[in-house]
């Protein structure tokens, strides 16, 4: 998340965060924030492209096995290196799926409200209508003894 909203990074553990930190523990703070912020671009790029997989990535016929088994064959061959992770996906289908997912998370919780909305005004109506039955009723037996006394 540092990546990609552009904030400097603070590894408190070590050799994990080498590739992507500005510094290396507390004692790092005050160099981190006086150092002119770093393009990191390159390197959330590669994370997006090569790292993740993705939930849509699942879906694809074989992919996991596929994944995990040249995954496994590269471990014992070549132990894991930078190159271990080949690129996954394309960043115009990244951007395209991640943007797509947002949309459609906003539209079905839009939806819930809707029907939450909807749901309200239907209790609403219903105790309304039954005020209105309520008052029928009564003038209806108002004008039976009304009647009556006439």
């Amino acid at each position: 998340m540092a990546l990609f909203w552009d904030k400097p990074v603070l590894s408190l553990v070590k050799t994990y965060n080498d590739w992507f930190k500005d510094g290396q523990g507390i004692e790092d703070l005050e160099k981190v924030l006086n150092q002119p912020k770093k393009n990191k671009n390159n390197i959330l790029y590669w994370y997006l492209t090569h790292y993740i997989i993705f939930e849509k990535d699942f879906y694809k016929e074989d992919f996991l096995y596929n994944y995990l088994k040249e995954k496994f064959e590269e471990y014992k061959n070549e132990g894991i290196t930078f190159e271990f992770f080949n690129k996954v996906n394309d960043i115009d289908d990244i951007t395209k799926y991640t943007i797509n997912f947002i949309k459609d998370y906003y539209v079905n919780i839009r939806k819930e409200k809707l029907k939450k909305c909807i749901e309200n005004i239907k209790q609403i109506f219903v105790k309304s209508l039954k005020k209105i039955k309520f008052l029928v009723y009564a003038i209806i037996k108002i004008s039976k003894i009304y009647v009556r006394i006439i």
